[in-house]
């Protein structure tokens, strides 16, 4: 016997979201860019080894923390593509619906 399965989306609370994340992926990257010319100018006042080091690790850092602010805006960008997708299928499915005759007994 065959289960029916419904699934509900509320694609404007997957644009939302999808909003809401880029909004708090930019203000962290904001955040980080604050940092990044904080410890550029530490370059003013702090020399020496321990300054090297600690600006060295902080550079390290960059790629993975940039690898991440990408994954975080990637994941806006789905949310926003599957609400595009799903309300396309949607109207797609409706048409079909349409389409079919109104004598046939499911």
């Amino acid at each position: 016997m065959a289960e029916e399965l419904h699934v509900s989306i509320a694609t404007e609370q997957l644009r939302e979201t999808a909003r809401d994340i880029a909004v708090k992926v930019s203000a962290l990257k904001a955040v980080f860019e604050d940092m990044d010319m904080a410890v550029k100018r530490t370059e003013g006042y702090w020399i020496g080894e321990a300054a090297e080091a600690h600006r060295e690790a902080y550079r390290r850092m960059s790629p993975e923390r940039e690898a991440i602010l990408a994954y975080l805006f990637g994941q806006a960008d789905d949310l926003a593509a599957i609400a595009g997708i799903w309300e396309g299928k949607e109207e797609e499915v409706k048409g079909l619906a349409q389409s079919l005759p109104g004598d046939v007994i499911v």
